[in-house]
């Protein structure tokens, strides 16, 4: 008589028998080892169908506006005299703070209000000399507005000042 004792983790086999009996249950207990799902495997993820995007026009980026997609021009038809003055009395430092001073300046001196982007672009050019016309005036635009919250800009390019503005450029606008 034989015996058979076979300790593997979880699984044992303790059999006493016939070396016939102990082959038959060896060869029985290896093909169950070998097909029996583990413990620690890692189970299979299950395939989660993917929604379809719905179908929409096309996108404008937070802070664009369809009127400012191109380049301002020159409003040649403005007179700005005593642009540079005015300037040089409130020294504004910051692009917000002089897009600022421009709007007041054209509404207050010139009585145009609500004033345009090109009529901003043409007093950044006037004053060329003593300050820099930013590189993206639309953009410099509408950072004044949605950052500082001092003008508004329409879809169409019109400027308006806000209470904020008001308040900022009575305090000597400084940046």
């Amino acid at each position: 008589m034989a015996r058979l004792f076979i300790e593997f983790g979880d699984a044992k086999i303790d059999v006493e028998g016939s070396e016939d009996l102990l082959r038959e249950v060896y060869a029985d207990f290896r093909e169950r080892l070998t097909t029996a799902p583990k413990k620690n495997a890692p189970r299979p993820i299950p395939r989660v169908p993917r929604m379809p995007r719905p179908k929409t026009g096309p996108l404008i980026r937070p802070g664009t506006l369809p009127g400012l997609s191109k380049k301002p021009e020159l409003d040649n038809s403005l007179k700005l005299d005593g642009l540079a003055k005015a300037l040089d009395k409130v020294g504004p430092k910051t692009q917000a703070a002089q897009i600022l001073f421009f709007a007041m300046y054209l509404r207050d001196e010139k009585k145009i209000s609500p004033c345009t982007v090109n009529q901003i672009n043409t007093c950044f050019w006037t004053v060329r000399r003593k300050i820099k016309t930013p590189s993206n005036l639309n953009r410099a635009i509408l950072d004044t507005a949605n950052k500082k919250k001092w003008i508004d800009v329409d879809a169409s390019g019109q400027v308006m000042i806000l209470a904020g503005g008001e308040i900022v450029f009575r305090g000597a606008v400084k940046g």
